[in-house]
């Protein structure tokens, strides 16, 4: 990711995070990782979870059965 200027590097960071969820990984198993790229993987991580399970549950409460 390095190579990349910073356009493209917050492109495939943010946008299309394919950068991200394949350097992160590799990079932490070679322990080159930085600290504060690590925190933020994972409270982002967190925020989604947050966020996701958020909007299932307001969807359950529209949901009706096709079946019945």
């Amino acid at each position: 990711m390095v190579a990349y200027p910073v356009a493209y590097r917050f492109f495939f960071t943010f946008v299309i995070p394919v950068a991200f969820l394949t350097t992160n990984p590799a990079e932490a198993l070679l322990e080159r990782a930085e600290l504060g790229w690590l925190t933020g993987a994972g409270l982002l991580a967190l925020a989604l979870l947050y966020a996701s399970r958020t909007f299932w549950r307001f969807a359950l409460r529209f949901y009706t059965s096709a079946s019945s």
